[in-house]
């Protein structure tokens, strides 16, 4: 007897879908590009800074002072997953990219693209 499951995840649990957004899709071209592939920065980050960005993972090592770790009793706002320097654009999610994300401002598609490119560039060099 064949019986079809259904399985329900959070967005992003299985790294890039094609419900992504373009926010998603260009933070994953950027954690690729700063990332080990062996630990899967298209799902969940890069832990990369230089002058143009800033990107990291989600922590969960417990130390009170971490600034990366998530706080679930939001005693105080941790640093964000990523944050372009040049525009001040910052961007958090939960464990995963697309997962809960918020930013601190609104920005446009080209915006974002302009972003994407000046971040991926920032790499090469």
């Amino acid at each position: 007897m064949n019986e079809a499951i259904k399985m329900f995840a959070p967005s992003g649990m299985f790294g890039a879908s094609e419900n992504d957004s373009v926010l998603d899709i260009v933070l994953r071209k950027i954690s690729a590009a700063a990332g080990n592939s062996n630990d899967w920065p298209e799902k969940y980050g890069a832990n990369f800074d230089n002058d143009i960005f800033h990107m990291h993972t989600e922590c969960y090592c417990g130390n009170e002072d971490c600034q990366y770790c998530w706080d679930e009793s939001e005693k105080g706002e941790r640093t964000a997953n990523f944050i372009h320097k040049p525009s001040g654009f910052k961007v958090w999610w939960y464990k995963y990219i697309s997962r809960d994300t918020k930013t601190n401002m609104e920005i446009t598609v080209d915006e974002l693209k302009k972003i994407e490119v000046d971040c991926i560039n920032s790499v090469k060099k």
